[in-house]
């Protein structure tokens, strides 16, 4: 609810992994937890402004067969476990 304003139902935690990349020329390292969702059938649209300590952005919901097809690139590919 924080970025999208939408009231987003977190169901269950189903995974966790740690993500070590270079960003910008410089080494970085993340943890990224994933949660099944569900967005109830009023607050879902195709794509959200999202709001964060940046300003804002546009997020917008990809086929995820664009990303298995190798169409789109997803990271981090850790991903892949949960989907």
């Amino acid at each position: 609810m924080e970025e999208t304003q939408i009231d987003i139902i977190v169901k269950n935690f189903i995974g966790i992994s740690e993500n070590i990349f270079t960003y910008n020329g410089k080494n970085a390292h993340e943890l990224v937890l994933y949660y099944s969702i569900d967005i109830p059938d009023e607050y879902y649209k195709d794509e959200y402004i999202v709001h964060d300590d940046h300003g804002q952005c546009k997020a917008t919901w990809i086929d995820i067969n664009e990303f298995k097809n190798k169409q789109k690139i997803l990271y981090p590919e850790d991903v892949f476990k949960y989907l």
